[in-house]
């Protein structure tokens, strides 16, 4: 009797299908702008401009801790972007004096990404223009830093970013408060947040160091929100398992090799 060898099935398995399940597994996409928002019309300053496919962009909200400020917060429509009173003047009150201070103040710019029911997101980074500015030049610096719903807001995303007036130009009232030229561009890592199935908010805490030397009431800028990633199909199990038994025929290749 002649015995035949066994040749595990997987070792037929053709290469096209191997990529196939890799693509999907994968997304088969590369990551885009999928929000973006430039604060530029008093009507739909806070609205998404990119209204990318299979997620949805949330306006941008103001936190409790700005908009409940006697000093103001929010969108400048007739400076095309968004902005924070200083509490370097006596009586504004408006922004907290250290991230962990803002952070429990929620003095902050934030807006939510929610992929569409089947899709997961795949983030790759943030970037945002920040800016200064007073009518009298105080002294001091104003502070930035992103952190995300993915660890409830623990953590910062990103370093925290600094304006300090002492180096930066100070956007003065000959150009209206507006960000132009274009003064720092923060461009933050997102990358660990991938295969993200719900919504995730991202917010940027806004703080300073004050107190003032100036009369007028000073503000922090920010423009120009950006954010780069994919949203991709949930891979299917069977191309998961798939995946799996094209990873098992490579090493077994590899060892009778």
């Amino acid at each position: 009797m002649i015995t035949l060898p066994v040749t595990p099935v997987f070792r037929f398995l053709p290469a096209a299908a191997f990529a196939a399940a890799f693509l999907l597994i994968s997304g088969a996409s590369s990551a885009a702008v999928i929000a973006s928002y430039d604060f530029d019309d008093d009507a739909t300053g806070l609205q998404d401009l990119t209204n990318a496919a299979n997620l949805t962009a949330g306006d941008v909200g103001v936190g409790a801790g700005l908009a409940s400020g006697s000093g103001g917060a929010g969108l400048s429509a007739s400076r095309n972007n968004l902005f924070a009173t200083s509490n370097r003047v006596t009586g504004s009150n408006q922004t907290a004096g250290t991230v962990s201070a803002a952070v429990a103040d929620d003095d902050y710019f934030g807006f939510t990404l929610t992929p569409d029911v089947g899709y997961q997101l795949n983030l790759e980074s943030f970037s945002f223009n920040i800016g200064f500015n007073s009518f009298n030049q105080p002294n001091g610096a104003s502070f930035f830093v992103v952190r995300t719903s993915a660890d409830g807001f623990a953590n910062n995303a990103s370093i925290v970013y600094s304006y300090d007036e002492a180096v930066d130009p100070v956007l003065d009232n000959a150009n209206s408060g507006r960000i132009a030229p274009k003064v720092i561009v923060p461009v933050v890592d997102l990358s660990s947040l991938t295969g993200l199935t719900g919504a995730i908010e991202i917010r940027v805490y806004v703080f300073d160091s004050g107190p003032s030397s100036g009369s007028s009431t000073p503000s922090l800028r920010l423009d120009d929100f950006v954010v780069n990633g994919e949203a991709v199909l949930i891979p299917e199990p069977a191309a998961v398992m798939l995946m799996s038994l094209g990873g098992v025929l490579i090493l077994s290749r590899r060892r009778r090799s």
